[in-house]
């Protein structure tokens, strides 16, 4: 039994994957590379330090979307005919911003960059472009990945000695022998308060 899976996972040579059941009739056509699982959005993955729940503040998180069938068993996407987007929302102002995805061949999966440099709560929503329906081809639906959003809470980066600033009486010129008050505003290279390093 097959089902004609979408086309949006044709391979170069222009042979359509199918969709077979697992079982034991079946079991040698799943190493058979004329035969391929469709990719099943919800059971897609998001792997990597970018998606943990408290990631260190960086200019460039990263992640990887690993595709998946229906089953959950890795695909690999060799030439990168999947397409992944992934939405940064910062809950504060409720903006989303979108992120960089770069199919990669060599590992068959697509990594993901973004800029995670403002601590605090974000949410990253990735999604896997599918076709409205079998043999549709533009603009389709995006279908959340297994997990999405994910909910990260951005941890500030070390303490940078250059973005650390003190302020009060004592910073400028004063009498000797009088008691002054300083107040030491700990930053990282990104401007968050820290105190971490």
């Amino acid at each position: 039994i097959a089902e004609m899976a979408d086309v949006n996972i044709l391979d170069k040579q222009v042979r359509l994957p199918y969709l077979l059941s697992r079982n034991e009739a079946t079991r040698e056509a799943f190493d058979n590379p004329f035969v391929k699982n469709m990719c099943h959005a919800p059971s897609c993955t998001a792997e990597g330090l970018g998606v943990q729940p408290t990631p260190r503040a960086d200019d460039a998180c990263m992640f990887i979307i690993q595709p998946r069938d229906r089953y959950g068993v890795k695909i690999r996407d060799p030439i990168g005919l999947l397409t992944f987007t992934v939405d940064i929302e910062d809950p504060k102002d409720g903006t989303f911003v979108p992120a960089k995805v770069i199919p990669n061949p060599r590992i068959g999966a697509s990594v993901c960059y973004f800029d995670g440099s403002h601590s605090g709560l974000h949410y990253v929503h990735a999604f896997m472009e599918d076709f409205k329906a079998e043999g549709d081809f533009g603009a389709g639906r995006r279908v959340p990945i297994a997990g999405s959003p994910y909910r990260i809470v951005i941890q500030p980066a070390p303490l940078d000695p250059y973005n650390t600033r003190a302020f009060g009486v004592g910073v400028g010129l004063v009498v000797a022998s009088t008691e002054v008050e300083v107040m030491v505003h700990a930053r990282d290279r990104f401007q968050n308060r820290t105190s971490y390093g």
